[in-house]
């Protein structure tokens, strides 16, 4: 626990040093060279979202831990399919039916045979008791006796023949053993190299992962182990956590399937890559269901409201103090109400002076009421 509150400061304190010299950065050389003193602002609402950890937010998709595979016998002929790729199945599901019409037809000669069969026993033992009237030999009746035995040997094997041909019949249909969403049906049941692939697959519904897509310009920015929040869409302030399991290595097939939501302005052009998170509980999830991915600096839990880091923020005895930019362009030492600080993130609570539009600015020594503000956002736009 120790270790990872050192590893989130150090997180912080790098974020919070990154923004201090952008603003310092832009302060010092192109305020200087626009031949007067500029105090360059930003958005409250840009602010939070920087050091929340909203800049590296990728999108994902929830699936199965592993997928249920379906053969069919190469040998048998299928007569109708009844499910489609998408559909929710049971373990009650019926994904598809064997043709037993030829089974069906063998049975019927199956049953000719046994009758004909107990017939010639039948006409054997009338012919037995027919002998013995007569006084035939021994020997003549002997032969009668084995053609009984043969026929009941035979009565026997159609028998089984006839169970096998009923079983065919009974286990035509091919159900699902699991609870899931039908991925794929392959009806050649092989790929384009002709290697041998399952006739359907199911992915399972329960445990869950989340398969993640990022561009090759910002895969140095993931690790295996690394801690993940994987965020509604719907909801952001319903959220899961995890691990980063797996890193593809082999770009996506579709590259025209981007998820990547962070990194390079040029991630379309950009190869993707898979990477999969396993998630500690997936209760909550559905099957399908699209999501943001985040790295997990602390930040999961949304808190309402304004919360800035402190360093933004002016003390001046029991008094706190903000930089912002008034509606003239020009800067302003405005007086804020703080409320609790958030001593994991040392983020206070702004809780009455400004909103999340209002643009302020880093604290400089050399700052004074009145000076021109000019956004980050504009510099180098003309605008």
């Amino acid at each position: 626990m120790l270790k990872s509150k050192k590893i989130l400061i150090a997180v912080l304190v790098a974020v919070v040093a990154i923004v201090a010299t952008i603003f310092t950065f832009f302060q010092k050389n192109l305020g200087g060279a626009s031949g007067g003193a500029v105090a360059y602002v930003d958005t409250i609402s840009n602010i939070m979202g920087s050091t929340g950890g909203g800049n590296d937010r990728y999108s994902g998709v929830v699936e199965a831990q592993q997928s249920v595979k379906v053969n069919k016998n190469q040998e048998k002929k299928i007569e109708q399919v009844f499910v489609s790729v998408g559909d929710q199945v049971i373990p009650t599901t019926v994904l598809f039916r064997y043709d037993v019409s030829e089974a069906q037809k063998q049975i019927s000669s199956i049953n000719l045979d046994i009758e004909s069969l107990r017939g010639t026993i039948t006409d054997k033992y009338n012919e037995i008791s027919s002998a013995r009237n007569d006084g035939t030999k021994i020997e003549q009746i002997s032969i009668y006796e084995n053609e009984i035995r043969a026929a009941q040997l035979s009565i026997q094997q159609k028998q089984l023949d006839l169970a096998a041909k009923q079983k065919e019949i009974d286990t035509a249909d091919v159900l699902a053993n699991t609870t899931g969403i039908i991925k794929a049906i392959n009806e050649n049941s092989t790929d384009a190299q002709g290697n041998a692939t399952a006739f359907i697959e199911i992915s399972q519904s329960g445990d869950f992962r989340v398969k993640g897509t990022i561009d090759e310009t910002s895969i140095t920015s993931i690790s295996l182990g690394q801690e993940m929040i994987v965020r509604s869409r719907t909801d952001e302030s319903k959220f899961w956590t995890g691990k980063i399991t797996e890193i593809k290595t082999e770009p996506n097939a579709k590259q025209n399937d981007m998820y990547s939501m962070g990194g390079s302005s040029n991630s379309e052009k950009a190869s993707t890559y898979p990477f999969y998170i396993s998630l500690d509980s997936s209760d909550g999830l559905m099957l399908g269901q699209h999501v943001y991915l985040e790295k997990n600096n602390g930040t999961a839990v949304k808190k309402d409201g304004i919360w800035l880091d402190a360093s933004y923020i002016v003390m001046e005895g029991d008094k706190a103090y903000l930089w912002v930019a008034n509606q003239n362009h020009r800067l302003e030492k405005r007086e804020v109400e703080i409320g609790e600080l958030d001593e994991n993130l040392y983020q206070y609570e702004i809780k009455s002076g400004v909103s999340e539009s209002d643009s302020i600015a880093w604290p400089m020594e050399d700052y004074k009421e009145g000076m021109k503000t000019e956004s980050i956002s504009t510099v180098g736009s003309g605008e």
